[in-house]
């Protein structure tokens, strides 16, 4: 159980952090990934996916109809949304595995917990007609429960820090952003172990080997 293949979905709420729009800026996120564990301490995981949160706010002023002096609406707050497209190459860590009684154990353990740090790329876009691409860092802490020997949940915290640049025409030059960003999501891992432990044998296969001596 300590070394495979696995597979991910998840579904998420995200939240832009150096907006100033809070809990107003909040959207959804949904990702697939897939990796694999070397061992019981490292793994590599690979990812792609989406999400769509807001980024700046228009308020809107109320509109009287001149003559007759009747409201037209009243005024109200506009969110502008952000759309990305996101990919993701991390390494993960699983920090409980440091305890030697559970890389001895022979079975899956219920609980765990893995930490990731890696990279982002892809692409965002905030107004109509622009459309940029971004390199970033993220890193994440999973809190997993397992429903079986292959099957387990997740609760995910993540932070994103999105680096793209915008052409600013009147200067001729790239203003350089940077946008960050708060996730935490829910999925589901599948995992196909490959081999068994090297750090304890089965008991019924000791057995075996002891009625033979």
């Amino acid at each position: 159980w300590q070394r495979g293949w696995m597979l991910e979905a998840q579904y998420g709420w995200s939240v832009p952090v150096n907006t100033g729009l809070g809990m107003h800026g909040s959207g959804s996120s949904m990702f697939v990934s897939a990796g694999y564990w070397f061992n019981s301490l490292l793994g590599v995981r690979l990812g792609m996916g989406g999400r769509q949160v807001y980024w700046n706010r228009e308020d809107v002023k109320a509109v009287v109809e001149p003559v007759s002096g009747i409201q037209v609406h009243a005024p109200y707050a506009k969110y502008k949304s952000q759309f990305m497209i996101d990919g993701r190459a991390e390494l993960l860590f699983n920090p409980l595995n440091l305890i030697a009684s559970r890389r001895k154990a022979e079975s899956a353990p219920k609980w765990d917990m893995n930490m990731s740090l890696g990279m982002n790329f892809g692409g965002l876009s905030k107004i109509s007609g622009l459309t940029k691409g971004y390199v970033g860092v993220t890193t994440s802490l999973s809190a997993l429960y397992r429903l079986s020997g292959t099957t387990q949940l997740f609760v995910e915290p993540r932070y994103d820090v999105f680096n793209f640049s915008v052409y600013n025409k009147s200067m001729n030059f790239e203003d350089t952003y940077s946008d960050k960003m708060f996730t935490i999501s829910v999925g589901t891992r599948i995992s196909r172990p490959v081999g068994e432990s090297k750090d304890s044998k089965r008991p019924a296969d000791a057995a075996k080997m002891s009625h033979r001596d």
